[in-house]
This record gives structure tokens, sequence and C-alpha cells, in this order.
């Protein structure tokens, strides 16, 4: 409009459902519909690269149905959250966003071996997939400071998406091999993490979500017999009173050092 100022008004369904950043940032958007209650996906598989405030969620999902989100990252500067085993850890930190995590770590902090790459995208009528290679961005071998920024328990992270317009269905598909560098690799927890805004209702291998007149079932497949735990963000110690707290779902998996999510 800025342009051209005789262009009449379109409708947004002459837009693609899809738009995808590329560059560092490896951002794709997802949508089944323009209609004012359609399904919205934003996968946040890259890190762009000179951006300040970053967080460590490379491979992360957010969806939103409407006007409520079903699930979303916690936000937040130098705030805290509870972390694995409740201890609070920073926001920026991979266990507050819908990644995965090895024995409670996630990405690299700094000094990263190299950035998250999407390897595949493809963008039809009735889907959308990507897969991203995560594998280098939660090692940091050159880092001088390895206890802060390299994951040792990580070997090879591979995550995969395809968003089933017509079912408004997101398939999370993980491929995860664990290192054997500081304790056998059949014995490091993988966990995979979604958040959602209230309380989850667990029901077998299935977690329900609702968020106003919205709602997000959760079904796992892999592990065949998953353990759902749910972590009130706000039980940590002297937690302050912030109104950013979320539910955090966690589903563990171990004893084979290559294994699925």
């Amino acid at each position: 409009r800025a342009l051209d100022k005789d262009a009449g008004e379109l409708t947004f369904d002459t837009l693609p459902l899809d738009y995808y950043v590329p560059g560092s940032a490896q951002s794709f958007y997802l949508r089944n519909n323009w209609g004012s209650s359609a399904t919205v996906i934003n996968l946040a598989m890259g890190y762009a690269v000179g951006a300040s405030h970053q967080h460590l969620d490379s491979g992360t999902f957010q969806i939103i149905r409407g006007d409520k989100w079903l699930s979303r990252e916690t936000v937040g500067y130098s705030d805290t959250i509870a972390g694995y085993y409740k201890n609070a850890v920073d926001v920026r930190e991979t266990i507050s966003h819908n990644g995965i995590v090895f024995n409670g770590k996630g990405l690299a902090a700094a000094y990263a071996d190299g950035p998250a790459k999407v390897t595949r995208l493809e963008s039809k009528e009735n889907y959308a997939y990507a897969a991203v290679d995560l594998s280098q961005a939660y090692r940091a071998h050159s880092s001088g400071y390895p206890d802060r920024d390299d994951n040792p328990y990580a070997s090879h992270i591979e995550r995969e998406f395809v968003f089933v317009r017509p079912l408004e269905t997101l398939v999370v598909f993980d491929r995860l091999e664990s290192s054997s560098e500081k304790i056998p690799a059949k014995d490091v927890i993988k966990t995979f993490i979604t958040h959602f805004e209230q309380q989850p209702k667990i029901e077998g291998n299935s977690a329900l979500g609702v968020n106003g007149n919205h709602a997000l079932r959760l079904f796992t497949l892999l592990p065949s017999s998953p353990v759902l735990r749910v972590v009130n963000e706000k039980d940590f110690p002297n937690s302050p009173a912030k109104p950013y707290y979320q539910y955090r779902l966690e589903v563990d998996t171990k004893g084979e050092s290559q294994s699925y999510f």
C-alpha cells in the first residue's frame, strides 16, 4: 500500500499458507487456512546470528489456534523457572522451550560446533514438511568453558515435522543418539518437552491441554509405553510472583544409545 496508492484491498486467501525464512533463522510459519480460528504453527529451527537476547531454542515449535496459545515457549529475560529436577534455571535454556534435553542439558550455551541445518523442506496443499539436523548446535568442543557450554551427553539429533492441514495435526519425529563421553550412552536420559499455558490432564499416553475454547491433544507414539510428567515451572524455592510461568510436559526415554520420540 505504501508503494501503490491505487491498489485495492485483497483478502488474505490470496496468500500462501506457508512462509519460510531463510538464512540463519530458518523459521517456517504454517497455517491450515486464513480464517479467524485457524491453527498456526511456528517452527523455529535455526538461530538468528547477530541478534541479541537469544534463547537456546533451535528446533522448537509453537502452536496457536484462534486467539489462544496451545503450546508456546516460556518467555522472559533474566528470569528463572523450575528446571530439571526443579532446580531453578534461566528461561534462556532449552528446557524452557519445546525441545529435547539430554540429562537435563540442551543446546550449547555458546561456541557451538555449528548451526542447526534445515535439510529438507516442502509445502503442499494438504501438508507441510521440514527436517532439521541439530547435532552441531548441541556441542561446543572449542569452548574454554565446556561445563557451561558443551553438551557431552548428546551425539546426534534430527527432528522432523509434518503438519497435516485437514487434520490440524502436527507430527514431530525425533531421531536421537546419546554419547558415552560422561556416562554409558544407554544411561543418558533423553527428554521430549512441550509447554502448556494451563495445566494439562494426563490420560495414558496422551495429554489434553485446554485453553479457553481451544485445546491441544498430545499423543506419544514412541516410546511405546511412555510416562508423562507435568512440571509447574513456578515450583522452585523462592520463586517470584511473575506472570510468565507455564506447565511443562516431560517424556523420558533411555536404555539405548539410539532412540526415537
